[in-house]
């Protein structure tokens, strides 16, 4: 009907319905959501720290192959 407004929550926010709208930067925070998840995901299909640890290496060791060969990091 014209003129019907939505009753005001009165709960305290941590029990309300989570609103983007509430927020400014709604559009960021949609993003960095999504980021969390994909991160989340991510991490569930590596499964247990230990291949988190292994991967981590192994970025080491590219990143390592990938520096200059005039590098004072690298050991002769």
């Amino acid at each position: 009907m014209p003129g019907h407004e939505e009753p005001i929550d009165e709960r305290p926010l941590s029990n309300r319905p989570f609103s983007l709208s509430d927020s400014p930067d709604s559009s960021k925070l949609c993003e960095e959501m999504e980021r969390l998840d994909t991160l989340e995901s991510r991490l569930g299909d590596l499964g247990n720290e230990l291949s988190i640890e292994s991967n981590i290496s192994a970025l080491d060791m590219q990143l390592s192959k990938m520096q200059p060969p005039n590098s004072p990091e690298k050991t002769v």
